[in-house]
């Protein structure tokens, strides 16, 4: 059967029980549940100019499932630029495919469908949003080396480059197991600090947002986004966007208190196999406490009481998550341009390319991945 693409304009259009069902079935990102969509539909803090989703389709059946945005403007990349002393990279509005704000950002598709067709009728489709929009490029962004669409989305792509790292935790047979896997002085380090933080009185909550009092989620936006402030970044969260996504059915809050205020705490995800951290943030005033250190405890040693196979991390920070377990999987991004892009767009790739090669390899990250 000849596959086509279903573009809609609203998140309240989406097929929701088939397009979660393939983002499950092909143990993609949880950052494509449509609730976390449809959180980032209503209160995006990038102001996207619009919104497409694309749904492949063989017939009545989904399989592949991706979502575009067209920016000006974007906060974490916005970042890669301050990072790298680039200047504005597209001068222009431009097409993130998925947002870019998404830790792994590979497109679910079904087993035994045609990667090479899909990925043609996404970069089509992503082509057609762009030229409604006058865009300068199309960028697919984070993507891993082996997905099953990387290899023939890449074929189509003027450029590729190396955008991060994603760093995934695994669990192991049980907690103490995984502390027994790490290097003495960090195991000894991450166990003293948290046995000193309780000693202090702190204490650690894991539930949903409704289990907690009103104004914890207040709370816990303010402790995000001071760390935002801290690396420089605007911050990427209101209180609106985190009221919505933590009512998704897959959220969970880990919350760290003294005295029964907040200290620390992390937005996570939770799927069948794996946690998620979408955000966290922790009271930089409080070190005596550990905060941080003792947050990132109890969401492992949660991971492996709920007998999960990783926790997914996110980006930047990569020499403590290494000491502590992570696997860095490094994130390219894939450029198409259009004929709105001006003739200097190429080489602000490459050099934005090398800017982010030469500080993740001097950050501790893996800065030598090239997608051929």
């Amino acid at each position: 059967m000849v596959l086509s693409v279903r573009e809609l304009a609203n998140v309240d259009d989406l097929p929701r029980e088939a397009w979660d069902q393939l983002v499950r079935d092909c143990r993609a990102s949880i950052f494509f549940d449509s609730h976390i969509l449809t959180a980032i539909f209503h209160h995006s803090v990038e102001a996207p100019l619009a919104i497409r989703y694309f749904a492949v389709m063989d017939g009545a059946d989904l399989v592949a499932a991706a979502v575009a945005y067209a920016l000006r403007t974007s906060i974490w990349w916005s970042y890669y630029e301050q990072l790298t002393g680039s200047p504005d990279l597209f001068g222009g509005p431009w097409i993130a495919m998925p947002s870019v704000l998404t830790w792994n950002g590979d497109i679910p598709l079904r087993a035994g469908s045609d990667a090479a067709e899909v990925a043609a009728l996404l970069v089509a489709a992503g082509r057609r949003f762009a030229r409604d929009h006058q865009a300068v490029a199309l960028a697919i962004t984070n993507v891993t080396r082996d997905a099953p669409l990387t290899a023939p989305l890449r074929a189509q792509a003027d450029h590729a480059i190396l955008l991060d790292n994603d760093a995934v935790i695994p669990v192991h047979a049980s907690f103490d197991a995984y502390l027994a896997s790490l290097q003495v002085d960090v195991r000894r380090d991450l166990v003293r600090r948290r046995r000193r933080a309780e000693e202090r009185g702190c204490r650690w909550l894991t539930g949903r947002a409704s289990d907690f009092p009103p104004g914890t989620l207040d709370r816990l936006v303010d402790l995000i986004n001071s760390g935002a402030t801290r690396h420089g970044q605007e911050p990427e969260y209101s209180l609106a966007l985190i009221r919505e996504l933590a009512a998704a059915p897959s959220a969970r809050v880990f919350l760290g208190t003294f005295e029964g205020e907040p200290i620390a705490g992390f937005l996570a995800h939770e799927d069948p196999v794996a946690l998620h951290l979408q955000a966290g943030g922790w009271d930089s005033s409080r070190k005596e406490l550990s905060p941080f250190v003792s947050i990132v405890y109890e969401v492992m040693a949660k991971a492996h009481a709920w007998s999960k196979q990783a926790v997914e991390f996110g980006r930047t920070n990569y020499v403590f998550k290494r000491k502590h377990g992570a696997r860095l999987s490094p994130l390219h991004g894939l450029f198409y341009l259009t004929e709105h892009a001006d003739p200097g767009l190429r080489d602000r790739i490459l050099a934005l390319d090398r800017g982010i090669r030469d500080y993740i390899a001097a950050e501790g990250g893996d800065g030598s991945s090239v997608l051929g």
